[in-house]
């Protein structure tokens, strides 16, 4: 019966603590590897996602889902990321978005073609 009781009181202090997205500090992008990002080499299409994730996490409040997949994962079809946001930040929008972004020299080529398929 002590032990029950031990893990009911357990159980009840947990829940009152405080859970936030942890997002450790494994990505060190310099300003030159942005700056060398617009010859479209495949590290940066895979990194950036990983870097904006990492962004949305720490700057985000009241979190749901943020989903930017990258590595591997970077090149598939849909949208390069999706966040639903609780609260607004100059950065987040409130609410579901979805995020477009690339490496390229044209920017508006890329969001002109993305715009279109969108449509």
């Amino acid at each position: 019966m002590q032990a029950q009781f031990d893990q009911h009181q357990e159980r009840s202090r947990d829940q009152n603590i405080a859970v936030r997205a942890y997002v450790p500090s494994f990505l060190k992008i310099t300003a030159r590897d942005i700056e060398q990002w617009v010859d479209g080499n495949l590290e940066a299409r895979s990194r950036l996602p990983v870097f904006l994730r990492k962004l949305v996490n720490s700057t985000g409040q009241e979190l749901s889902h943020v989903d930017f997949p990258g590595y591997d994962n970077a090149e598939k079809k849909g949208w390069d990321g999706r966040v639903d946001a609780g609260a607004a930040t100059p950065w987040i929008p409130l609410g579901k978005s979805g995020w477009e972004f690339g490496c390229n020299e044209n920017p508006r080529q890329k969001a002109e073609g993305d715009y279109s398929a969108r449509v």
